[in-house]
């Protein structure tokens, strides 16, 4: 399904058709009884060798072999901050590492006053 190796900040398409973004490799395959409970029942093929953790676009954090994954292009900031809007501080904090831009449109949008006070004028 790929046209290139995946890497951290890909948008993807995953395995149930959600956009998302690829924030690093899983270190190995899921146990045999989280891939038992997949209702997908490609995610049990053993050729998969490859896993990825994806932050969905909507919220939450999956866990996709490369193999399911359609890789769209590189996310954009645009694509962070709606994956922002539904995720949890840890999950911020992970975007901010992969998209460090995050930090300051945060910050021009509540101007300097919310970082304490500025230089004396």
């Amino acid at each position: 399904m790929q046209d290139r190796p995946v890497r951290p900040r890909d948008l993807v398409i995953d395995n149930h058709d959600r956009p998302g973004i690829v924030v690093s490799r899983h270190p190995r395959q899921p146990g045999r009884k989280w891939l038992e409970e997949q209702f997908d029942a490609r995610m049990r093929d053993p050729g998969h060798r490859i896993w990825w953790k994806v932050l969905p676009l909507d919220g939450g954090m999956v866990i996709v072999p490369e193999g399911l994954m359609k890789h769209v292009r590189e996310a954009t900031l645009a694509d962070a901050l709606q994956a922002v809007a539904g995720a949890n501080e840890a999950a911020v904090k992970t975007l901010i590492g992969l998209f460090p831009a995050l930090v300051e449109y945060a910050k021009s949008l509540v101007g300097d006053d919310a970082y304490g006070p500025g230089p004396a004028r």
